[in-house]
């Protein structure tokens, strides 16, 4: 349980960084995610039932879905509550990751913009597609902090109440790791901060101070760090470097940053490298996509902040205090250069969709099925709500698969036609057999294909067990096609069958 849930979670994040759009087809496949024998310390109760907390990881990290935010802070609140065993700093890393994408999203949805919004670089940075998080909901906005009060008085305090926050080989109630303890006390505040710092409401920012404040009453040997000793919210956006009206901002290491178009950002903040990981296939998925430009901000301090850490080392100081005032003067561009970068930037961007649709048909025709079952699904009517589940997600990978078969098996039976023309006498009846045989399988892929179908009378019905049996003869029918051109390799949709097959699997024919 403890290496899987870890590593899941740091290869989870490493993805979307490298490749956000293979992380978005690929993470869903992990069979961790999709495995049937779920821990059960791992199923989160729900009104309807038992979900897999793991799917509410994924859902968060690939960030695709509108409910994706709402998911990770499900899944957060999940693992604190269960005291489910799990690295201290891939903790951490999952708490920046929801904090700047919940602070973001909230900052679009308000006002379609990020002025205001102060941010470390490094949280920023990994931010892509800024615009895409406005349309995810933030519901559970206030549900974040829920339990980081529990999680600094673990830390804080250790003992046994922190023996399933692990650290390399230890965890945090080993007396040994004090300092670390300190470390990441400080690291969870911070977050905390710039949470409460972002927000409207003073509330939060008064829960936030009652949190950090409240964990030293609950230690025997209370420890020295910058936001227990602050006091009060002044004191902790000083001594956590946040910005207030009277401090000076390079003191602080922080800046304005003036920005055009989202799309800046990442320059500006000298990270384009991190976007240039995913830019074969960033815009894969929606070839269509364009983007609104924010507002100008030229002139004003109208555009995010960037807080670098505080805990930089003093060494480099004055080499960065250097680079920040190489910084400052930016070059003016007219009106005639802004508007062609901005027609150079849309026409790669659809060139590179292009490109990647053309390297991946399946990811493009998985998208297209879904989405079409998906709307197909609103205007029917369910006597079992199951079905209806199973209809949005596994009924397309099916059908999807056999009319890849069916397109596969043509064409095969097209080049057995033509080899039939051209064989040798002694070989008629060899390559006859092997024509009858692509015959038959074509005839039944166009079969299973007719029955699975929007309009089949098999969702009309509801028929769980017969949806079963079709989904067993599509598999059967991919295993005999791969057997009798044997090949090493697997057909490319092979996953969509099995991923419809775990989901499947997984329901019971009396669930409603």
């Amino acid at each position: 349980m403890k290496p899987f849930l870890i590593n899941l979670i740091r290869t989870s994040l490493l993805a979307t960084v490298f490749d956000r759009a293979a992380a978005a087809r690929n993470l869903h496949r992990i069979p961790c995610v999709v495995r049937l024998e779920k821990p059960r310390s791992l199923l989160r109760k729900t009104f309807s039932g038992e979900r897999y907390a793991v799917q509410d990881l994924i859902s968060a990290v690939q960030c695709e879905d509108a409910s994706a935010l709402d998911r990770g802070i499900l899944f957060l609140n999940h693992i604190l509550q269960r005291h489910i065993a799990i690295d201290i700093g891939v903790l951490c890393d999952i708490l920046d990751y929801l904090c700047s994408a919940l602070l973001i999203a909230r900052f679009f949805q308000k006002n379609r913009t990020l002025h205001g919004l102060t941010l470390p670089k490094s949280w920023l940075a990994r931010f892509i597609d800024i615009e895409g998080l406005s349309n995810k909901q933030t519901r559970r906005w206030e549900e974040y902090t829920t339990r980081l009060g529990l999680l600094l008085r673990w830390v804080y305090t250790g003992g046994q109440d922190a023996s399933h926050l692990l650290f390399e080989k230890m965890d945090l109630s080993d007396h040994r790791l004090g300092r670390t303890r300190v470390i990441y006390f400080e690291r969870i505040c911070k977050n905390l901060c710039f949470y409460a710092q972002n927000s409207s409401s003073w509330r939060l920012k008064e829960d936030v101070v009652r949190m950090i404040n409240a964990v030293s009453q609950h230690s025997q040997r209370p420890m020295t760090t910058r936001y227990t000793d602050a006091g009060d919210w002044p004191g902790m956006l000083k001594h956590g470097h946040l910005l207030t009206s009277s401090m000076n901002l390079s003191a602080f290491k922080i800046r304005y940053l003036q920005y055009t178009q989202t799309e800046e950002i990442a320059t500006l903040l000298k990270s384009a490298h991190i976007a240039m990981l995913s830019s074969d296939s960033v815009y894969a998925d929606e070839p269509s996509r364009q983007r609104p430009f924010s507002k100008s901000t030229r002139g004003a301090p109208d555009g995010p902040r960037e807080h670098n850490s505080p805990m930089h080392d003093p060494s480099s100081r004055a080499e960065n205090d250097s680079d920040d005032e190489s910084d400052n003067p930016q070059m003016e561009f007219t009106e005639q250069e802004r508007n062609a970068a901005r027609i150079i930037s849309v026409a790669y961007r659809k060139y590179l969709a292009r490109k990647a649709a053309d390297k991946d048909t399946v990811t493009v025709m998985r998208q297209r099925t879904l989405n079409e079952y998906k709307a197909k699904s609103e205007g029917m009517t369910w006597s079992n709500l199951t079905y209806r589940q199973l209809f949005r997600l596994a009924v397309p990978r099916l059908l999807m698969s056999t009319e890849l078969l069916k397109d596969h098996l043509h064409g095969a039976k097209a080049h057995t036609k033509t080899k039939l023309r051209n064989v040798k006498h002694e070989e008629l009846e060899d390559v006859q057999g092997e024509l009858d045989e692509v015959s038959r399988l074509f005839k039944e892929a166009c079969s299973l294909h007719k029955g699975l179908v929007p309009i089949a009378q098999i969702h009309k019905t509801c028929d769980l067990d017969e949806l079963k049996g079709r989904a067993r003869r599509v598999e059967a029918l991919q295993n005999r096609v791969e057997d009798s051109e044997k090949t090493k390799y697997s057909l490319p949709w092979r996953v969509d069958i099995q991923d419809a097959m775990a989901l499947l699997q997984g329901v019971s024919s009396a669930s409603v």
